[in-house]
């Protein structure tokens, strides 16, 4: 089993950057075509397809925490980062490119890219990760404002 970094962030930026990409190559494939009009979409669904791919997951829950369960055979650990948000988690991957602590983006050739809202708030202090048998497990406790609110949870 090995273990994922999981980096809180309270930006979209990953998005961001992934979808800049994504825009990029849209308009590469509109000027590939000769730079007719009408098929914007199309261009817009290929390049996706070519940059991104966004795995199935399972999603569970008990009193104290969300686990979810991801399917990527063809990564390693080292190809896998975590970003933990208040209300989701940002899932991201990819074997030609690294996390780039500087800019804070995964910018792999072909994105796994994922981001998975979850039911109620999180507890971005208290995420792991662990890639095992080609499953990425990320198990994130829920956040409760007070003990009040965690034993009303619980008893529930």
């Amino acid at each position: 089993m090995s273990k994922i970094v999981v980096e809180n962030s309270s930006t979209f930026q990953e998005l961001e950057k992934l979808q800049e990409r994504i825009r990029r190559r849209s308009y590469e494939l509109y000027l590939k075509r000769g730079e007719s009009d009408g098929s914007a979409t199309d261009d817009w669904l290929a390049a996706e397809q070519e940059i991104a791919c966004a795995p199935e997951f399972l999603l569970s829950e008990d009193d104290r925490t969300f686990k979810v369960r991801i399917f990527i055979p063809q990564l390693g650990a080292e190809d896998m980062h975590v970003a933990a948000l208040p209300q989701s988690l940002l899932v991201c991957g990819g074997s030609e490119y690294r996390w780039n602590e500087n800019l804070r983006f995964c910018a792999p050739i072909k994105a796994v890219l994922e981001k998975l809202d979850m039911p109620a708030p999180i507890d971005v202090n208290a995420v792991t990760a662990t890639l095992e048998r080609g499953v990425l497990q990320v198990t994130a406790a829920k956040q409760y404002g007070s003990q009040k609110e965690m034993a009303a949870a619980v008893a529930a």
